[in-house]
């Protein structure tokens, strides 16, 4: 029970914090001049990082980890007696709470898989509505085109069967993925206005958080190969981003974005229908 209160106490302080924060627009520092060095390009890619993996620090294990495990709690105790000490398919026991499932949940789903939708985000960011807005048309593209395919709304998750009911896990989880889009356009757009270019200011040392990237070894590779090819890159990517930023990459990407929800849907829609009736 204590896990399960602290847990809701946290969820509970990050959505104070999204509403207070709801109308933050995110700002970024210009991009460096076509001429600037490595040194000045290095503090520009840095503050993109930093943002990034900020972002995804706090709305993976907050929203999605915190957010998740407090859903499972919710359906298994509406699973009934019956569904009660039995095993789930990842061979979680109904009923039971512990720090060290939870913990793991937390670093396993809310962090790591967070990370991966926080990066997906930042790739789209520019291409949706803007403030918390665009924070819940990217949520709700999440629950289409992964939601029933791949996690939480599988409808070949035995687990249906055996807590529920489907209608709460469908409202649970629906309201999951939306509430994680949005704290990634709330909390981005917070961070952005907050964190300096690294310098002598004392809001830089959040960059020490960096040294995470070093025992998350693929993403920390990823991050030096990029930021190798951003500062070195010259005039090469500089002129990737402003093709990315054009007219004409916003009208391909937004289409390119409404296509892969409207080819997902029917799928969505039929799992959906799979899952109608299902419970204890």
């Amino acid at each position: 029970m204590a896990v399960v209160i602290v847990c809701g106490a946290l969820l509970a302080l990050t959505a104070v914090g999204l509403v207070r924060w709801r109308d933050e627009v995110f700002v970024a520092p210009p991009p460096p001049p076509v001429d600037a060095g490595a040194r000045v390009r290095a503090r520009h890619y840095l503050w993109w990082v930093q943002v990034v993996l900020a972002t995804g620090l706090l709305c993976g294990p907050l929203v999605m980890g915190l957010g998740g495990r407090l859903a499972m709690r919710l359906l298994g105790a509406t699973g009934g007696d019956a569904a009660q000490g039995r095993l789930t398919e990842a061979d979680e026991v109904v009923g039971e709470i512990t720090v060290g499932g939870t913990i793991g949940f937390i670093v396993f789903i809310g962090l790591l898989s967070g990370l991966v939708m926080t990066l997906l985000w930042f790739a789209v960011r520019r291409y949706l509505p803007a403030r918390w807005i665009g924070g819940l048309v990217f949520g709700a593209a999440l629950l289409v085109v992964f939601g029933t395919r791949l996690e939480p709304l599988r409808p070949g998750n035995e687990d249906f069967d055996l807590v529920g009911p489907w209608w709460l896990a469908i409202a649970a989880f629906s309201a999951l993925a939306l509430g994680f889009g949005v704290s990634l356009a709330v909390v981005s757009a917070r961070v952005s206005r907050w964190l300096p270019l690294v310098g002598r200011d004392r809001r830089s040392l959040a960059y020490g958080s960096l040294l995470v990237l070093v025992i998350m070894f693929p993403f920390g590779l990823a991050a030096l190969v990029a930021g190798l090819a951003y500062v070195f890159g010259g005039r090469a990517v500089d002129r990737s981003r402003a093709w990315l930023t054009g007219p004409v990459a916003l009208r391909t990407a937004r289409l390119a974005i409404g296509a892969v929800v409207l080819v997902a849907a029917p799928g969505f829609v039929i799992a959906i229908g799979d899952l109608v009736g299902r419970g204890p």
